[in-house]
This record gives C-alpha cells, sequence and structure tokens, in this order.
C-alpha cells in the first residue's frame, strides 16, 4: 500500500511539490506539514486491517481514474491550484480503489481524506462564517451590556473604539481545526457513521460559539478600557489560540466520556488475507499514467512556445494616430511565469489617449497568465467591480480603476489563447488547461486603458468602444517580430 501510493505522488510529482510548497507558506498553509503527517500515521495505524483485507482489484474504476488524472492534468495546466489539490487526494482513493479493490479504499478513506484539512477549499466558508459572527454581534452585545452599533464588518462604541470584523475573525481556523480533531478522535475508536457525525456536528457548533466567545470577550475589554489594553492592541491572536485549545481540550475529555462505544471483543485474531499481486495493480498503474503519459505524447510534436521581444502593434486607423511609444506603467503588471511585453499609445484628433498593453506568456504547469495569486493590476490601484462588456463583435472584461490620487480610469482586458479570445479570466485558464493537454499554446493578455473624466466615466467607455471597432481583431492578435527562444 505504501509503495502504491508513493508511486501516485511520483506520477503525480509537480502538483504534490506545489501542495508541498503551499503547506510551507506562513500563514497560508500553515498546518498543512501536521495534516500531512497525522494522515501518514492514520494509514500507518491501518497496516493489520489492511493486512486482512482481501484484495479485488476494480476494473470498472479504471475510467474514473484516467478522468481524475486528466483533470488534475487540466487544472495544474490551466495555473488553478485548488482545484487540482483537491483532487490529488481522490487520485490517492481512486488508484486504490482500483488496484485493490472496494474494502482496502473504505479502510482508507478517512486516513486519506484527511489530507482535505490541509488543501485550501475552506476558504469559502469565510465569508459567511463573518456575516454569522457580524449577526451574533448584534444580538449578544446588548445581552453583555456592550452598547455596539454594527455598520457593515466595523463594530463601534459610543467612546470611539472600533472593531473590524475581518474574514480572519470569522473563526474558520477555529472550525477546520475542530473538525480536524474530531475526526482522529472519531478514527482512534473506530466509531461507527452516527457517532463520526455526531462529534463532527457538535464541534462545529462548540468552534463557533467559541469564536463569539473569543470576540465578545475582546470587544469588552476594547471598549472598557478604551482599546488601551495589551489584550486588544497586541495578544489578540494569541488569546484566541489559547483559548481555543483550552476549550477543544475541554471538547475531548467530555467526548471520550459521553456517548463513547465500547470496544468490540474479538475471540480471535483475524487472519492475514491474501497478499496483493503486483500484476493485479498493473491496470490501475497504466490508467494512472495514461493521461500525463497520452498528454506528453500529444504535446511532443508540436514546436515549443517562444515568448517574443518586440511586437508590432498595428498602424492607427481612422481619426487616430499611433502606435506611439510609451514608458513602463508599474499600475499594470503581468502575472506570474515568464513573459514579454509590450506598451502603446494611441491618440484620437481631439488628443486624447489610450493606452495599450500586450503580454505573451510562456506557461509553465500550474503558473499561468492569470493564476491565482497573479493580476493585471498593481498593488497602487484600487479595483471595482468587474463586468464583460462587448464591442466591436468582441468580448472584453471591464474593470474601473482608482489610483492613490482619486483618478480613475476604466480598463478593457481580455485573454488570446492560440488564437482564441476570451474575455473571463477563469475560462480562458480552463481553455488554456485544455490545450495544453494537447499541445504547447501561446497564451495572451490584452489590455486598453482610458482615462475617466471628473463626472463619470462614461466618455471613457465610449472611447474605447470606438476605438477597438476601428481598429478590429487585429489590434488583439498582432504578429510579433524579434521573437527568441526562452524554452
Amino acid at each position: 500500500m505504501g509503495a502504491l501510493i508513493l508511486f501516485v505522488v511520483a506520477a503525480y510529482w509537480p502538483m504534490w511539490a506545489a501542495l508541498w510548497e503551499y503547506w510551507l507558506q506562513p500563514y497560508v498553509g500553515g498546518q498543512g506539514v501536521l495534516v500531512a503527517a497525522l494522515s501518514a500515521w492514520l494509514i500507518f495505524r491501518k497496516r493489520a486491517e489492511l493486512d486482512a483485507t482481501p484484495t479485488a482489484p476494480a476494473a470498472w474504476a479504471l475510467p474514473f481514474l484516467f478522468a481524475c488524472g486528466a483533470a488534475t492534468l487540466l487544472f495544474a495546466h490551466a495555473g488553478i491550484p485548488t482545484l487540482y489539490f483537491i483532487l490529488l487526494p481522490a487520485l490517492v482513493l481512486i488508484t486504490v480503489l482500483a488496484a485493490l479493490g472496494p474494502p482496502a479504499a473504505r479502510v482508507l478513506l478517512v486516513p486519506v481524506a484527511f489530507l482535505y484539512f490541509g488543501i485550501p477549499v475552506w476558504s469559502i466558508l469565510s465569508a459567511p462564517l463573518q456575516n454569522l459572527t457580524l449577526d451574533a454581534t448584534r444580538v449578544l452585545a446588548p445581552l453583555f451590556g456592550l452598547p455596539a452599533t454594527v455598520h457593515g464588518t466595523f463594530v463601534t462604541f459610543p467612546n470611539g473604539a472600533t472593531f473590524e470584523v475581518t474574514p480572519l475573525c470569522s473563526g474558520l481556523g477555529f472550525l477546520v481545526q475542530g473538525l480536524a480533531t474530531a475526526t482522529i478522535l472519531g478514527e482512534l475508536e473506530q466509531a461507527p457513521l452516527g457517532r463520526r457525525v455526531a462529534l463532527l456536528g457538535s464541534v462545529a457548533v462548540v468552534a463557533i460559539l467559541a469564536n463569539w466567545a473569543r470576540v465578545m470577550i475582546l470587544m469588552e475589554v476594547g471598549y472598557t478600557t478604551g482599546m488601551r489594553h495589551v489584550l486588544v492592541t497586541q495578544d489578540h491572536v494569541l488569546f484566541g489560540e489559547v483559548l481555543f485549545v483550552l476549550i477543544l481540550l475541554a471538547f475531548v475529555f467530555a467526548a471520550t466520556r459521553i456517548g463513547r462505544p465500547e470496544p468490540a471483543l474479538s475471540s480471535s485474531m483475524p487472519h492475514p488475507a491474501a497478499p496483493a499481486e503486483w500484476k493485479k495493480c498493473l491496470a490501475a498503474m497504466l490508467a494512472l499514467l495514461a493521461a500525463p503519459l497520452a498528454s506528453h505524447l500529444a504535446a511532443a510534436g508540436t514546436p515549443d512556445t517562444v515568448i517574443s521581444a518586440q511586437w508590432n502593434w498595428p498602424a492607427a486607423r481612422g481619426d487616430w494616430r499611433g502606435p506611439l511609444p510609451v514608458g513602463a506603467d508599474d499600475d499594470l503588471t503581468p502575472g506570474h511565469g515568464k513573459h514579454a511585453q509590450s506598451r502603446a499609445v494611441y491618440e484620437s484628433t481631439a488628443g486624447v489617449g489610450v493606452q495599450a498593453l500586450a503580454i505573451e506568456f510562456l506557461p509553465t504547469e500550474g503558473q499561468t497568465f492569470v493564476s491565482e495569486g497573479s493580476a493585471l493590476l498593481g498593488a497602487s490601484l484600487t479595483a471595482g467591480p468587474a463586468q464583460v462588456v462587448v464591442a466591436g463583435a468582441q468580448s472584453y472584461n471591464e474593470t474601473v480603476v482608482t489610483d492613490p490620487s482619486g483618478h480613475r480610469a476604466v480598463i478593457w482586458s481580455g485573454y488570446n489563447v492560440d488564437g482564441r479570445s476570451i474575455a473571463q479570466p477563469r475560462l480562458s485558464q480552463l481553455w488554456l488547461g485544455v490545450r495544453s493537454l494537447v499541445t504547447k499554446p501561446r497564451s495572451m493578455l490584452f489590455a486598453l486603458r482610458a482615462n475617466c473624466d471628473l463626472s463619470s466615466c462614461a466618455a471613457a467607455r465610449d472611447l474605447l468602444a470606438s476605438f477597438v471597432r476601428i481598429m478590429g481583431p487585429e489590434l488583439t492578435s498582432s504578429n510579433t517580430v524579434g521573437a527568441k527562444d526562452t524554452a
């Protein structure tokens, strides 16, 4: 079993390595290394049960194994780590299912699924828990005699004390750590399903209530001391951690004494099952390797992707002139990966300009031109809500941005993957992932920017719409010169 799991890790090593790097990031992956160690320990504890488990390879699981591997590769090439992280434990379980059969997969279900406590999928609960904490503050503050007023995410008091309930105050960490503890407890007890569900449900309630208690205590201390107590100014994070550890210890103490099932007595030791034969696992191992091998062979016959040193911006048409040279603008920054960029300015006869930016990327596996953590906008710009607009028979992703001085601008951006223009970033990522399975695609990002006037951004939108209609699709599919191979 250990060799089979190591084989899964080796077959998809770049994805597992990316997960390991995520776990090593401070304040981000956090508990991931501990989760991985606990998962390995839980698997090791199953060795006697695995010895007694009959093996019966499940051929019907092979298509699912291939599909899971292909999806993992697609999301990796698309640069969406959260999605391929989610599939990694599933790859292990489906491989065990196909190679050794349903009984072995059931034995390892909880130990392998425990890895999900170290995967960044729980953040989807952050906003709901934040809102729940704000609602609880509205109800609980008067009960504790606190004259609190809640406005959005801020809680204010008559003496000027102000708290902000950020996503970090949602209690998500408490909830995940509590659920992980309850999962281990149920596994150590070998508890039936009902007992495990009761443990998970009760610890979820305890974690949420513990976070509310932490918020109420900090608000009480901050209000009564005028925000001068060290518990509020410096040690609020440490206070929350210590409080939750104490509450979690109390929960474990109570849970192990209430409703704990008696261990089943066995009159004889189980007889070890026949050891698994490698030739029976061979079909599962080949199915596991099929997706990366097929992708590699399909892309092997295509030329290496290159990125360009210079760009041929199309000549201006109609009442426009350009392209005119422009210096680098730190407001617009490319995402991760090797890239080459070019900028130009086009001016209308009225002297109003449109800034144009083109970036060509050489994607690497798991890190692409619009990956998580990367953005078109630099740190100096604040972006408003995005929407898709259509102009000149092409779609663009529109964002209104504001610089530190308060000036606004409209940015229209889009992506081009192997000649196909896509406005939505996520759709472009997925299409890049699909194309990367069979070829080495070119991926480009284009952006157009027009400044707003003092009253509104309507004129800037009209200017961009007129510009792209006159220039046509050649603007975002311009040929390049001076290319150099950086593959």
